[in-house]
């Protein structure tokens, strides 16, 4: 086959490629529709918990306001009822007005802007504080929200829908997008529109009762627009609305369409040409160089490879290849060698990397969660054991001593979590490098008082002996080296049942040195190295028999570590531990400002 026929063959060849990679984008459009749309279903339902969480915190606080003491509004006292609510007004800054109502809705008291007649009819329900309602006030809709009180009464919030759209605003994916809040009709109860809208109707106007999920494409106005409807959790008759411009919400995928057309079209008519020039340029040239190059090659090499491609390169390529076997025998062997070896060690960096990658993300999921969670949990842990005191204080009546014995228990048990709470939130923030340490001037004898003072008692048969001499004045996270010393002290008596534990310090070379010894159970030689690790202990009957997380040790550390210093320990199984603080005078990176240090 001649070169200008082969010519031409490629640029059919060529030509059919802009074709194929149309076909292509329009395969890929039809996935990334789909991807578009469960990106805008997915941030739809973040805004429905995000509506969820503002609405239930805003009823919480509502419910925590109307448990009123029984002589906080002496009879005919409107004067300590409005100072009550300007309070409660100034406290939550999301609620626009306050009140106190009788059980009809009668306005008794009021802190705010005033709501309309209709307000009344929210009170008709037969649970009226169950869920938010949306009222007509002076400055146009709110939400309201209803508790009952102690003293046969309501007392009630307004909420500015704009305090909720404006924490959604934040999300919005694309210019143009707004939000709407709708209930199970159809009917929009507040939306966010931009000024220009202002006049415009509401997006939607069909039922969604029985529909959990739903997405449409409508006509408004002339402009196409895609709508997202999710259901919000914890409110069964409300539902929230991502209305979006279809044009701006699929503008890529038309760009991209329209880039493949001309994408295509300019590679065809490239094609073209270059196979025009090609066939046209490089037939003579080419059999000239074969002629060349086979004088060149004569007398040279003997090697004549068996080409049979049929055209003028077949020539060509026989002689040129005369000269070049040869070179290439030589280096063949060693070229695959280095090539192999290119492959695997490349290979080997890419497996590296890839898992490298995938166990920082991982760990960083880990520390998130913790966080997270261990934040989340402190809130609801805190309350429990605040209303535990009171029960027990006997706040809200007397009680048995049965029962002062449970809630005993149920306060021991939940400050245990509460610690297994803070123990996960330090350690979360030390691995995700989010921690820090704030220094300061204190004197050493000062701070060990304080937690000898505060450790519990030891037991009849164990003695307390502390030692350390006055003087030493150092520039570190007092509450931090506090919480490490309390750890090890605390861990000295668990483990100790019989004989003694020991706090003493001293100095060497710039170096404060604390020992906490005890005669208790000691650590077996080959657990001393893992009893640093999180969520670690010697073994698992130390975890049956003495409880405990094992984050206690590995926090220490990591502490101490952070302000400079380590931690040593010696152990014999049986006989009792001592456990070696070494921590510097002055933490390293933060010095104190002008201030002269001396020790």
């Amino acid at each position: 086959m001649k070169i200008r026929n082969k010519i031409l063959l490629f640029f059919s060849t060529v030509a059919a490629v802009p074709l194929v990679f149309f076909i292509f984008l329009m395969l890929a459009q039809r996935r990334s529709t789909g991807h578009i749309e469960n990106s805008l279903f997915a941030l739809t339902n973040s805004a429905a918990k995000i509506t969820e969480h503002f609405l239930l915190n805003a009823q919480k606080s509502v419910i925590a306001q109307s448990y009123l003491p029984s002589n906080l509004f002496p009879a005919g006292d409107n004067a300590s009822r409005q100072a009550y609510l300007r309070r409660i007004h100034r406290k939550y800054k999301i609620f626009s007005s306050v009140m106190f109502t009788d059980m009809s809705g009668n306005v008794i008291a009021l802190y705010g802007e005033k709501p309309t007649e209709e307000f009344r009819n929210i009170f008709r329900a037969r649970r009226v504080a169950d869920a938010p309602h949306v009222v007509k006030t002076e400055g146009g809709s709110s939400i309201a929200l209803v508790s009952k009180t102690n003293k046969n009464n309501y007392l009630a919030a307004l909420i500015r829908p704009e305090a909720l759209l404006n924490i959604l605003e934040k999300i919005k994916p694309v210019e143009g997008a707004s939000f709407h809040i709708l209930d199970n009709a159809g009917r929009t109860l507040f939306f966010d529109i931009s000024a220009e809208e202002k006049n415009s109707p509401p997006l939607v106007s069909v039922k969604y009762s029985d529909i959990d999920i739903y997405k449409r494409v409508l006509n408004r106005g002339g402009e196409k627009i895609f709508e997202v409807i999710i259901p919000i959790a914890g409110f069964p008759g409300w539902r929230i609305c991502l209305a979006a411009p279809h044009k701006v919400v699929f503008k890529s995928l038309r760009d991209a369409k329209f880039l493949g057309i001309f994408f295509s079209l300019v590679s065809f008519m490239l094609a073209g040409y270059l196979s025009f020039y090609f066939s046209s340029k490089l037939s003579a040239p080419l059999e000239e160089l074969s002629k060349s190059a086979a004088e060149f090659a004569q007398g040279n090499f003997s090697y004549r490879p068996q080409i049979r491609t049929g055209d003028e390169m077949e020539h060509l390529a026989l002689q040129l290849n005369k000269m070049a076997d040869k070179i290439s025998e030589a280096q063949d062997g060693r070229d695959e060698k280095i090539r192999a070896s290119s492959r695997d060690l490349a290979n080997a960096y890419k497996e590296i990397a890839v898992k490298n990658d995938r166990l920082a993300m991982a760990d960083k999921y880990k520390s998130q969660f913790l966080a997270t969670m261990s934040h989340e949990l402190r809130t609801p842990m805190n309350a429990i054991i605040g209303f535990t005191d009171l029960l027990k204080d006997g706040i809200y009546g007397g009680l048995t001593e049965k029962q002062k014995d449970i809630l005993s228990k149920v306060q021991r048990n939940s400050n245990h979590l509460l610690n297994l709470i803070n123990d996960i939130l330090d350690l979360s923030k030390i691995e995700s490098g989010r921690i820090d340490l704030m220094p300061e001037k204190f004197e050493l004898k000062e701070l060990l008082n304080t937690v000898s003072g505060e450790i519990a008692s030891p037991g009849k048969d164990v003695e307390f002996r502390y030692s350390c001499p006055e003087g030493i004045v150092l520039y570190q996270d007092m509450m931090r080296l506090k919480q490490v010393i309390f750890n090890l002290l605390s861990n000295a008596f668990k483990f100790t049942k019989k004989g003694h534990v020991t706090l003493s310090c001293q100095t060497a070379n710039e170096i404060v040195i604390i020992e906490v010894e005890d005669t208790g159970i000691g650590i077996k030689e080959d657990d001393i190295g893992k009893i640093f690790d999180s969520f670690q202990q010697a073994d698992a009957s130390i975890t049956r028999q003495f409880q405990g997380t094992g984050l206690g040790l590995s926090i220490s550390k990591k502490l101490l570590e952070l302000m400079g210093g380590w931690v040593d320990v010696k152990s014999e199984f049986g006989k009792g531990s001592v456990f070696t603080l070494h921590i510097p005078y002055k933490y390293e990176e933060k010095k104190p400002d002008n201030e002269s240090f001396s020790h």
